[in-house]
């Protein structure tokens, strides 16, 4: 008895919790792009210790690239794009513009520690996939 007035706890809380999310029109639609922006502006100026005006770039270049890449998106699930790679190439492509942006507003220093950040290790992976895009088909051994 005491396991199933338990479970139906659990059941109700767990009803009521999807109940409230389905009826959220917040938690669907497009994403906050200025508020994204401004959350990772944030982040980056703690990491890095900004300046104030670079926080300013940082957060114009996410508003605007932000906006351009899920457009650009948006282009490629109406094209009927179905595989993950198509959307991996739009973000890698966005993502790097960023990272350039990025070299230019930052300092050497925080242009370093940026590099030995979680996020230089994303731009390293991105850097590899990006590579094997470009780099022509290795030519295969005759037996």
């Amino acid at each position: 008895m005491k396991y199933f007035r338990l479970s139906c706890l659990v059941c109700t809380v767990l009803f009521n919790v999807f109940q409230m999310t389905a009826q959220n029109p917040a938690s669907q639609g497009p994403p906050d792009i200025p508020d994204m922006a401004a959350k990772e502006a944030d982040k980056l100026m703690l990491l890095l210790e900004l300046e104030d005006y670079q926080v300013f770039l940082v957060d114009s270049v996410l508003q605007h690239d932000m906006a351009a890449m899920l457009e650009e998106m948006e282009n490629v699930k109406k094209s009927g794009a179905s595989n993950q790679e198509s959307y991996i190439v739009v973000s890698d492509k966005w993502l790097d513009g960023i990272d350039r942006a990025y070299q230019k507003i930052f300092s050497e220093k925080q242009w370093a520690k940026y590099l030995k950040s979680t996020y230089g290790k994303e731009k390293k992976k991105r850097d590899k996939r990006m590579d094997a895009r470009t780099a022509p088909p290795k030519p295969r051994k005759q037996n």
